[in-house]
């Protein structure tokens, strides 16, 4: 499980460098190790979506937009977003329910008390639920709307 979320967030951190470029919009000024120009982990995030997709989240009574999402439903759901310094992490549980994180600008992060989604199509919704934090016991609402690629 935390390898999963581990790939999921290096993919987001590759797909956050991306969206910033000198050029067209989505460009990517990364460069691989030998300082050549790479458009590998440009190709990787458009194969997976990345800068597609949106939806909301309202984190501690603020609205936040989601910028991009990546998706992978089926049998097993990830789901990872980018979006006004805060993402949102959705994968299938072994128990059959879901592992919903929230990690905010500060990198702090947030796990659902209630872990509920819903999904519909590619879209996924979560009401109202209570996420807490194990550095320093706060506890804020949240709820989101994805709409995946």
């Amino acid at each position: 499980m935390r390898a999963r979320t581990a790939l999921i967030l290096m993919i987001l951190v590759g797909l956050s460098a991306c969206s910033g470029g000198a050029g067209s919009p989505g460009a990517s000024d990364a460069t691989d190790p030998t300082g050549t120009d790479s458009q590998s982990t440009e190709d990787f995030g458009a194969a997976l979506g990345a800068g597609a997709g949106g939806g909301t989240l309202i984190f501690d009574g603020t609205e936040h937009p989601i910028e991009s999402v990546v998706c992978q439903l089926g049998d097993r759901v990830d789901v990872g977003t980018v979006g006004d310094g805060f993402r949102v992490f959705v994968t299938s549980s072994s128990g059959g329910g879901f592992d919903v994180q929230v990690l905010d600008s500060t990198t702090v992060q947030w796990f659902a008390e209630n872990d509920t989604v819903e999904v519909s199509g590619s879209n996924l919704t979560s009401g109202a639920d209570t996420y807490f934090n194990n550095q320093t016991d706060a506890k804020v609402e949240a709820s989101f709307e994805i709409h995946c690629p």
